[in-house]
């Protein structure tokens, strides 16, 4: 049986002394929803869509993110990552069983793009692997886009391995 989220978040101790998580409420949606535009524009922008047609995909997009997150991971722990005290990404945290036992889920990763290759996306996956193994994980799991290179180079670099192909890619990091 899995701890509960909150002893998971709590344990949580990035190396960089100026990263910090805090539980994300609804006041940080416009951060949430623009961090999520910043990180998805590039997509919609090569398919040369008028910049109202790609606002309005992208909210739509938006929306239902957050509704599948809702349905499928209600009990998950949604997180907002600071730096000096300023919002720049978001993780969003489930505990799941798996065969070997219960694993932490990464459900959602982002990291505003003018601080990615900062090490910052580094320092809190390891963060996240030191507190799931002290609190008993078996692994920790996340899904990503296969389209999506620069993210699986950092998985892997940090030790996940491929779990399942698809238009998805699952990764594990076994603790």
């Amino acid at each position: 049986m899995p701890p509960g989220l909150c002893e998971i978040v709590g344990r949580i101790a990035p190396q960089n002394p100026s990263v910090a998580l805090r539980a994300a409420t609804a006041d940080d949606e416009p951060f949430l929803r623009d961090l999520f535009t910043a990180i998805r524009a590039p997509e919609f922008a090569a398919a040369g869509l008028p910049e109202a047609m790609v606002a309005q995909l992208l909210g739509q997009q938006y929306r239902a993110q957050q509704a599948g997150h809702a349905a499928a991971f209600p009990q998950a722990a949604s997180l907002v990552i600071l730096c000096e005290g300023v919002s720049v990404g978001r993780v969003l945290l489930a505990a799941r069983l798996t065969d070997e036992g219960w694993a932490l889920h990464l459900v959602d990763f982002a990291v505003a793009p003018a601080r990615q290759g900062q090490g910052l996306g580094s320092d809190l996956i390891e963060a996240l692997a030191r507190a799931a193994r002290v609190t008993g994980a078996a692994a920790l799991t996340l899904s990503v886009l296969a389209t999506n290179t620069k993210a699986r180079r950092l998985y892997e670099r940090l030790g996940f391995a491929e779990a399942e192909a698809g238009v998805h890619t699952a990764m594990i990091k076994r603790l």
